[in-house]
């Protein structure tokens, strides 16, 4: 076991370590002033692969068996300290560069999952659903004038017919004929469509009428 010293105007010291050897650092940060030693923030230990894209940092802290995040590979790696305080003015310390040489190891297959790469992703393009099939605005325009074209006509045909509102029966039948074509007119004003206001016509379109030809025969009975 041999110790190296590193000053921090010292100049990059070679290391080497194998399989057969550990490599234990230490370091202590001192005051420009007082060059007594000081507790700084944080501190890392990081090291970088010189020939190919392998980083890695570790908090300097006490730790064991840190070859398993080399995943026991070989390599040359530039050794840097990074402190962080407030007071520290040069935060960054390459201190040295450590040859590698570890012995081949029974790799098992990793998934696609389990290996993070630190890399631009594909962009996410999201897909949103497509708006529902709309008729032509000449084919809605007729929809809609068809639907008011009774109201329209109906105060013209009061006019010419004579309108009796005394003689209107306040009964159910009547109440429930009102009350689905109104109630009807309403919905596709508020919230339905062109095709489903004529499917709920076809269903409703029943009712309404044996209702209203009700209504229209105890009116017929009653003015005879």
């Amino acid at each position: 076991m041999s110790d190296i010293i590193i000053k921090y105007d010292n100049k990059v010291v070679p290391l080497s370590v194998d399989n057969h050897q550990r490599l234990l650092g230490r370091f202590t940060v001192k005051g420009k002033s007082s060059q007594r030693p000081i507790k700084v923030q944080q501190a890392f230990v990081q090291l970088v692969e010189r020939d190919g894209d392998r980083e890695l940092t570790f908090i300097a802290t006490m730790g064991k068996d840190l070859g398993k995040e080399f995943d026991h590979q070989s390599g040359t790696f530039e050794i840097k300290l990074i402190v962080g305080d407030s007071v520290s003015s040069n935060a960054i310390l390459q201190t040295a560069t450590l040859s590698l040489t570890l012995p081949e190891v029974y790799r098992p297959f990793k998934s696609p999952l389990d290996v993070i790469v630190y890399e631009k992703k594909p962009e996410i393009v999201h897909m949103f659903r497509q708006a529902e099939k709309r008729p032509p605005k000449l084919v809605s325009a007729t929809f809609t004038l068809l639907v008011f074209l009774p109201i329209l006509f109906l105060p013209i045909l009061w006019m010419r017919i004579g309108s009796n509102l005394s003689g209107y029966r306040f009964s159910l039948c009547g109440v429930i004929f009102h009350i689905t074509i109104f109630g009807l007119y309403v919905l596709f004003w508020l919230r339905l469509n062109m095709f489903e206001t004529l499917k709920y016509l076809s269903i409703i379109g029943s009712v309404a009428f044996l209702s209203g030809h009700r209504v229209l025969r105890y009116i017929a009975e009653r003015s005879k």
